[in-house]
């Protein structure tokens, strides 16, 4: 008996997670579609974004083969809820035996500060998740984890902010360009501008303060970017332009064609 009414609550549970899901979809796209109707949309999406969540089905323990997804985002296994995300890395840094974290926490408490903020001024920006990875330096070039900027680097903190798609776009947009402007006025303990760079594969801000994103990625990868124009230099000696930009089209992304604009030219 005490089986069968597991079983039919792991089954009402995963109805009523599946019906969560579906709802929230098409109110997202109901909500982009008549624009009087987003806000109130928005907030019962966000209670069927809850209810989800509590209503998530729950297996036994099992031996089962999981994705690198998975594997990263543990607390995302076995949800489909979606969210938009934007990482930037921020230094750790060495001090003789010790390690001094102060960077990252500035970071943290910027982003908890102007999320604070927003929610004041009535736009909720911040409504999924803030995480932090550690990862090691890397010495290839245009790599988000530099083993350049300074020897006393010890590894980075990777920062992912995440929010739902229930966040307006014009808000998302202002919350990310207003957090990675006050991550780059994050200084090392010498006092130099540490300047951090994205994660690749997720989001970035349109304009990082006043400056645009292209205009400060050179600045932040001006180094790395020196060691490479003469490489594609010689690259263009060897193969056609029209290869050259095919190549760039099957292996880069929009942000290195953008970065690549000065040396095709």
């Amino acid at each position: 008996m005490s089986e069968l009414f597991t079983e039919e609550s792991e089954a009402a549970h995963s109805l009523l997670f599946t019906f969560s899901v579906a709802m929230q979809d098409s109110l997202l796209y109901l909500s982009q579609k008549v624009t009087i109707l987003t806000k109130p949309l928005r907030n019962i999406g966000w209670m069927l974004d809850m209810i989800g969540e509590l209503s998530k089905p729950t297996y036994k323990a099992q031996k089962k083969i999981i994705t690198t997804l998975e594997a990263s985002h543990p607390f995302r296994s076995g949800s489909i809820r979606k969210f938009r995300v934007f990482e930037f890395e921020i230094p750790i840094w060495k001090n003789g035996q010790h390690l001094d974290w102060s960077s990252v926490q500035t970071a943290l408490w910027q982003v908890v500060d102007i999320a604070d903020r927003f929610r004041s001024e009535g736009f909720e920006a911040l409504d999924d998740h803030l995480d932090v990875r550690l990862m090691s330096s890397s010495s290839i070039l245009l790599s988000s984890f530099s083993s350049t900027p300074c020897s006393h680097v010890w590894g980075w903190a990777g920062i992912a902010v995440a929010s739902s798609p229930w966040v307006e776009e014009e808000v998302w947009q202002r919350f990310m360009s207003e957090v990675v402007a006050s991550w780059s006025r994050i200084s090392s303990p010498e006092g130099n501008e540490i300047l951090p760079r994205p994660h690749w594969g997720k989001e970035m801000p349109q304009y990082v303060g006043k400056e645009h994103l292209y205009g400060y990625l050179r600045i932040a990868y001006r180094n790395e970017l020196k060691e490479l124009e003469p490489r594609l230099a010689s690259l263009l000696n060897n193969i056609s332009k029209s290869n050259f930009s095919e190549a760039l089209s099957i292996f880069g992304t929009h942000h290195h064609h953008e970065l690549f604009d000065d040396f095709k030219r």
